[in-house]
């Protein structure tokens, strides 16, 4: 009797779950983010779920990363004097090395076109996101810099980047690449901001900054999508 039960709760909640997947769409791409203040031009990966709630209304969610290494603000800083009033106000210093972010974001998106049958579509929308931005460099590792801070009389600094939420509009075209998958190529625009707090010792006097990071830019896309 309690087996019979059992199986018929499964049976009731695989109802509403089957219709969902109905309307559900994965995916998975390339995405090129274009240079900005922080990173250069940089190509990273990102995985989409598409949920259509409407013929014409969908929610996009989105799960990235990105990495990349700034060499060329790595070689700017052999030509700029490491002294105290330069690490005080030029942050870029504090931005050189492995830079890396990954996110997720969630944007409801609205269908301005669809061909019949869904064959082609076009869509926009605008969202919000959660973006975690990492930074790793250590100047100690690096003799050069190393000798240079010594001769300045700096002893010591850290930092610490705050993420917080970002904002970004996209717009996009569908292409049909089977009967049950689709190619999709997507512009998108970040506007994100995260705070980056530091605290620097010169000889016995330290002192506490922040500075946000602008981590605007464009994006393009391309991913193949599925519908389950």
């Amino acid at each position: 009797m309690r087996n019979r039960m059992f199986t018929s709760l499964v049976f009731l909640a695989l109802i509403p779950a089957s219709l969902f997947s109905q309307n559900l769409q994965i995916g998975a791409g390339s995405i090129y983010t274009k240079q900005n203040d922080v990173i250069g031009n940089v190509l990273g990966c990102q995985f989409e779920l598409i949920y259509k709630a409407q013929s014409r209304v969908a929610i996009l969610s989105t799960f990235g990363h990105l990495r990349t290494n700034n060499f060329s603000t790595k070689q700017s800083v052999y030509s700029e004097p490491f002294t105290y009033e330069y690490l005080r106000y030029d942050i870029s210093t504090f931005l050189q090395g492995d830079v890396s972010m990954s996110w997720f974001e969630l944007c409801p998106i609205y269908y301005i076109y669809q061909s019949q049958l869904n064959a082609f579509s076009i869509y926009a929308g605008a969202g919000m996101g959660l973006y975690y931005l990492k930074n790793i460099w250590d100047w100690n590792t690096n003799s050069s810099l190393l000798e240079t801070r010594e001769q300045s009389g700096i002893d010591y600094f850290e930092k610490d980047i705050k993420s917080k939420l970002g904002y970004h509009i996209r717009m996009g075209f569908n292409l049909p690449a089977t009967t049950r998958s689709k190619f999709c190529f997507e512009i998108k625009y970040l506007f994100y901001t995260p705070e980056l707090t530091y605290r620097i010792k010169n000889q016995n006097e330290y002192e506490n900054y922040s500075r946000e990071i602008n981590m605007k830019a464009f994006s393009a896309s391309l991913a193949l999508i599925v519908d389950l």
